[in-house]
């Protein structure tokens, strides 16, 4: 009798499912399985919780990231720009120093119903 052995992560599907969905499992699981850096104390100790949360193992910190991943490319992009709009915010730009004050806008003009309107102009005739 032979003896098996596991080929990779994705021995266990066998020629199952195509070879495309295996690649894709198999991707996922080294992404998921690999050593993640801690965004507060930078140690390589974060561990999944569940789907999209996980835990430093070192200093305990909680955080939500990707499913298979603590940081998605989404979520760089958008803490990139809340950054950037913190430090607009801060510092004041030459644009937003040269700003005017407005002209005080006109009064609200006041929508009334049709027959309001038809009783004024009959008491207008």
């Amino acid at each position: 009798m032979p003896r098996m052995h596991k080929t990779s992560l994705g021995g266990g599907l066998s020629t199952r499912y195509g070879t495309a969905p295996r690649r894709v499992y198999v991707e996922i699981l080294t992404q998921l399985r690999r050593r993640h850096e801690c965004p507060r104390c930078r140690a390589m100790a974060v561990k999944r919780l569940s789907v999209g949360l996980w835990q430093c193992r070192k200093c305990g910190n909680q955080f939500t990231g990707g499913a298979y991943t603590p940081s998605t490319k989404i979520g760089e992009v958008s803490k990139r720009s809340v950054v950037a709009s913190i430090q607009s915010r801060a510092s004041p730009t030459e644009t937003q120093s040269e700003i005017k004050p407005s002209e005080p806008s006109k009064p609200k003009r006041v929508r009334r119903r049709k027959a309001e309107q038809v009783k004024e102009k009959e008491e207008t005739q």
